[in-house]
């Protein structure tokens, strides 16, 4: 009977961390992307950054959609509203930083270091969240 109820913590644990380890893997892959043409000064460095960079793109959004489903069942379609929202602020917000950091550098490194930071920042933001899932998951069961 512990062997069971070992087991069937491991899964439940181990489908907290797949979607988030995809998720960790792509934010790293995008980071590299996005900073691998400050560090390179190459066009293959450029276009290695870009492939990574947009490689992983759309899969960070599909899997940001469905872990935050996945972490509001009951109130998903609200869930997908706030992360849509905030998606969209980013995609604001992200171009006027990033022309300042460009027009007053007059190259493009300082915006793609930003933009790494930022990435970083999910990449901590996603950790904590998954620490305080795992947590929770703990005391309940």
């Amino acid at each position: 009977m512990l062997e069971t109820l070992e087991a069937h913590k491991r899964q439940s644990l181990s489908g907290i961390f797949y979607g988030s380890n995809a998720l960790y893997g792509a934010f790293t892959a995008q980071i590299l992307g996005v900073i691998l043409p400050v560090l390179t000064h190459s066009a293959v460095g450029v276009f290695l950054g870009a492939f990574l960079f947009g490689g992983t793109f759309m899969g960070i959004t599909t899997l940001t959609v469905s872990k935050g489903e996945s972490l509001s069942f009951q109130n998903s379609n609200k869930t997908i509203g706030y992360l849509t929202a905030s998606y969209g602020i980013g995609q604001i917000i992200g171009p006027i930083i990033a022309g300042m950091l460009t027009y007053r550098t007059s190259d493009y490194n300082g915006a793609l270091i930003f933009a790494s930071v930022i990435l970083l920042v999910g990449i901590i933001l996603l950790y904590i969240g998954n620490y305080k899932q795992v947590g929770q998951k703990e005391a309940f069961s």
